[in-house]
């Protein structure tokens, strides 16, 4: 449950950092992330 909280609240940290960055720094991102997995 605690896990789910804190993807949440990474999820909405996110869109706020969104709105600071371009789309081309926000895809290189997710790629970072995808890659993670």
């Amino acid at each position: 449950m605690s896990v789910m909280l804190q993807s949440l609240n990474n999820i909405r940290t996110l869109r706020a950092m969104a709105r600071e960055f371009s789309i081309d720094v926000l895809e290189e991102m997710l790629e970072k992330i995808q890659g993670c997995h």
